[in-house]
């Protein structure tokens, strides 16, 4: 069987989840209506890659259609891609033994809610285990996507210190009382942002074929509302400095 390469690019890696074969889905097969919900299955497919099948029916937050959701997590994925933050792991929409859901590359590493709290035992700056960039970074992405209900639990930090968001159902929420994001409120309250990030968020806002290709695969996963405050956010933070009503810090 030929390796997995780390190394692959994520539209090499989009290319296996979307197309390849899966050797192994532990517990789906099996899987009956009876079952409980908000069940997730790890996957094996072809040359290594493991990833993580979330079925539509198991999407049983109340608030947004469990198809919307599925929907919703593609969505973050492309504009994670399309601006360069990198942090959303690679997922696609499949259809596995029937079911209808997202598939997304695993990322190895541990919860930021345990990060955060082996920190405080430690009684060490969070700092020395995530790196600063990255979950200032999470914060501005979740503020960019409208994130719903992001707590520290929904955050995975690798060996490097970098911060993953690997739960965006809620994302492009366009009802206030749902959005929340712990990565946000460090922001808010002047965690910095690289310059490096707002560079390419700016470069990215000044090239209207780009905008015009993220506003095509958006309009299939999300209304036009949503797909409108997401624009307008990016346009305050590029354009006015701002995230939300607070003056955006970059160093």
């Amino acid at each position: 069987m030929p390796q997995f390469i780390p190394e692959q690019t994520p539209k090499e890696v989009e290319d296996v989840l979307d197309h390849g074969p899966i050797l192994s889905a532990e517990g789906l097969r099996k899987i009956t209506a009876e079952d409980p919900a908000n069940q997730v299955y790890r996957c094996e497919l072809e040359g290594g890659l493991v990833a993580y099948f979330k079925p539509e029916r198991d999407m049983i937050d109340p608030r947004i259609s469990p198809e919307s959701q599925v929907n919703r997590e593609r969505a973050a994925y492309l504009v994670s891609r399309a601006l360069g933050f990198g942090h959303v792991p690679v997922t696609v929409i499949r259809t596995i033994e029937g079911l209808r859901g997202t598939l997304k590359q695993e990322v190895k590493g541990a919860l930021l809610a345990d990060v955060i709290d082996k920190a405080r035992k430690e009684k060490i700056p969070l700092k020395k285990k995530v790196q600063p960039e990255s979950l200032a970074d999470a914060g501005l992405f979740d503020y960019l996507t409208s994130a719903g209900d992001h707590s520290e639990e929904n955050f995975i930090v690798d060996t490097k210190g970098r911060v993953h968001a690997f739960d965006n159902a809620l994302a492009f929420t366009t009802e206030p009382e749902y959005e929340w994001s712990a990565p946000l409120e460090e922001v808010k309250r002047g965690l910095a942002v690289s310059k490096e990030t707002t560079r390419r968020l700016e470069t990215f806002w000044t090239d209207e074929n780009k905008k015009a290709v993220l506003r095509r695969e958006l309009a299939p996963l999300l209304s036009e509302e949503e797909i409108a405050q997401f624009f307008s956010r990016l346009e305050r933070v590029v354009v006015l400095g701002e995230i939300g009503r607070e003056k955006l810090k970059v160093a």
